[in-house]
């Protein structure tokens, strides 16, 4: 018998994905950078 594998913890990450995180990572602001501002913006309109 074949045992059959599912991959609960494998996260899908797109070719978008990662070009996203190597942009964010070129600006050298890893904290309280621009996005982290963006992502306080989104979240605070479901408060």
């Amino acid at each position: 018998m074949t045992e059959v594998m599912i991959p609960l913890g494998r996260p899908e990450i797109c070719e978008e994905d990662i070009s996203e995180a190597v942009r964010v990572l070129r600006t050298g602001m890893l904290v309280q950078g621009i996005e982290l501002q963006n992502l306080e913006k989104v979240v605070s309109n479901f408060s």
